[in-house]
């Protein structure tokens, strides 16, 4: 969000400078702990893989299903009925 907020325009020259300050730093650290980050999530894919081997096969499917049943329900009122009130100019408030 800050490197996001760094890269406004519309400002006045002095909190441009300092978005700018901010935005940098905030670069530098998101650099620095990108390994860092990359182990852990290779860490928790590892552990939840263990974890999912664990689990009984028809459970495993059963499970599967109703993600599957979720998604296509999502997809649904997404496209069904958020999508058309959208473009009508209809917005959640």
């Amino acid at each position: 969000a800050a490197v996001a907020v760094a890269s406004a325009d519309r400002r006045d020259p002095l909190s441009r400078v300092a978005c700018a300050g901010l935005g940098w730093v905030s670069r530098l650290l998101l650099r620095g702990c990108r390994e860092h980050a990359t182990g852990m999530e290779r860490g928790v894919a590892a552990a939840a893989a263990e974890r999912a081997q664990a689990v009984d096969y028809g459970l495993r499917i059963v499970a599967q299903e109703q993600v599957g049943l979720a998604y296509a329900g999502w997809d649904r009122l997404l496209t069904r009925v958020a999508l058309p009130a959208w473009r009508m100019g209809r917005w959640p408030s």
